[in-house]
């Protein structure tokens, strides 16, 4: 299948651009790259993916059903939409349309933004953020979607249109592109995106374009990029951690709702616009925003344990890939200790990078964990002295590596964003 196909090249695609971009960025002297923020931007969508496994049978298997027993074309035996180039292209369009019409309620609902917010959450502005994405976002999107199931578009065309236009809108997340002249006009582009991403007042809110910001013109929410854009949210994230990431509005929600004084303000915190509090709390704390003097949340981390955190990441991504490629031949039981572990794992790294001690604790235990799975998963493979002798050895160089940097940790220097 087309989609399945897809589906395998965008990994490569998007970490080598990643590296192409940060190649050119040092031959041009820039430096919209941060090594913490970079780790947390990939380990985001590293969760999204993975926890995505069991969120994809919901809505794919929606999908199908709904596009095969209730479609127009079922309930009025209308001809079933051909897949020909001229279907695939008003197939685009469709989704287009519908992915701007459910970006667009993502800003303006406090619980779709919830689930939003942690794409907008980096205070960098660069390839990697592209792949920074929230985890339940597509429970929020998915109803949108069911449009196309129900006017009869197969899933393997929708599958497809939905990965090439997310596909364009990898390549908006960049610094190093200026305007494109016409394309301007009518594309979503690096400039316009990169308008989206602001937290300037003029900015919020605007150009929520996917692939065509022929939408934004037509409903009134263009704006064109003029003054420097300060890129992430009004409320900083103010951490590395993933997990948290994915939470923390979710969290600032359910405070409100449990402390609004009225049953009426404790229902709608949830559907009012990103902002709103109930009466009985104070509001938020606007922030001036000042494009020549931004501060960034950041740590002093130090350079072995940057190195240590790195090894992991990619550790951890090697077997989220496995996992993802390994998923459709297990069944969901078999499925969840593995996405668990894949998790704990890109939280310790999230931790670690925010000089956290719970995080030196958690990146033990997960070790320890790990080393005890790949013995018993080699048991038939290996004899047992050989798998335990180099899972103790492996225990034995990440602890020592690990412990003097847990004394550390609370003397962390640590900046926090305004």
């Amino acid at each position: 299948m087309l989609s399945e196909l897809l589906s395998m090249i965008v990994i490569p695609i998007y970490l080598g651009f990643i590296g192409i971009e940060l190649l050119y960025l040092r031959f041009a002297k820039q430096k919209y790259y941060r090594l913490n923020d970079s780790l947390s931007s990939i380990s985001t969508g590293v969760i999204q993916q993975i926890i995505g496994i069991f969120i994809h049978l919901m809505v794919y298997g929606s999908y199908f059903w709904i596009q095969q027993h209730i479609s127009i074309q079922q309930l009025f035996g209308i001809s079933a939409i051909p897949e020909n180039i001229w279907w695939y292209i008003i197939a685009f369009l469709a989704f287009d349309f519908l992915y701007y019409w459910f970006h667009r309620i993502s800003h303006e609902v406090n619980v779709v933004w919830a689930s939003h917010v942690v794409h907008h959450s980096s205070e960098e502005y660069n390839l990697s953020t592209a792949l920074r994405q929230g985890t339940f976002q597509g429970l929020f999107s998915w109803p949108f979607y069911l449009v196309m199931a129900f006017a009869g578009f197969p899933l393997e065309m929708f599958l497809v249109v939905a990965a090439l236009n997310l596909l364009w809108q990898y390549f908006l997340h960049t610094r190093s592109v200026g305007k494109l002249g016409p394309l301007e006009w009518f594309m979503n582009t690096p400039s316009h995106h990169r308008v989206h991403h602001g937290k300037n007042p003029q900015y919020i809110d605007r150009n929520h374009a996917g692939a065509l910001i022929i939408w934004d013109r037509l409903f009134g929410t263009f704006e064109p990029e003029g003054e420097e854009v300060v890129y992430g949210i009004t409320k900083p994230l103010n951490s590395w951690n993933p997990l948290w990431a994915n939470i923390e509005s979710f969290y600032d929600l359910a405070y409100d709702a449990w402390h609004a004084k009225s049953w009426k303000d404790k229902f709608a915190v949830w559907f009012k616009p990103p902002g709103w509090r109930p009466a009985n709390l104070p509001p938020y704390q606007s922030v001036k925003i000042d494009p020549t003097n931004v501060i960034k949340y950041d740590t002093e981390v130090p350079l072995g344990l940057n190195v240590y955190a790195f090894v992991q990441f990619v550790l951890a991504l090697l077997f989220a890939v496995f996992v993802l490629l390994k998923s459709k031949e297990w069944d969901l039981l078999t499925v969840a200790g593995p996405v668990f572990l894949v998790v704990v794992s890109i939280t310790a790294i999230g931790g670690l990078s925010d000089m956290r001690r719970w995080a030196f604790i958690m990146e033990i235990a997960k070790n320890i964990t790990a080393s005890v799975i790949l013995v018993v998963s080699l048991q038939n493979t290996v004899p047992l002295w050989a798998s335990a002798s180099g899972a103790l050895l492996y225990l034995g160089i990440t602890t020592v590596w690990l412990l003097p940097f847990m004394k550390q940790a609370e003397k962390a220097k640590i900046t926090v964003a305004v």
